[in-house]
């Protein structure tokens, strides 16, 4: 009987150890998507920016 309980702590601890694993994998995976997500918003964005003063500057020209 004795040896049973040992066996189901080594059986929890393993369990518990793969679980974390998993765990922190899929964490990093979601973290670097966000990271990519970001850096591509910031893409948008500054393109977005780029091409508003360029139309503003040309509305300029074209009724200055």
């Amino acid at each position: 009987m004795k040896s049973k309980d040992g066996f189901l702590l080594i059986e929890l601890m393993i369990g518990l150890s793969l679980s974390t694993f998993f765990i922190v994998i899929i964490a990093h995976y979601i973290i670097e998507v966000k990271a990519a997500q970001y850096k591509a918003l910031k893409r948008v964005e500054d393109f977005s920016t780029m091409r508003n003063t360029s139309e503003k500057a040309l509305a300029k020209n074209m009724y200055a």
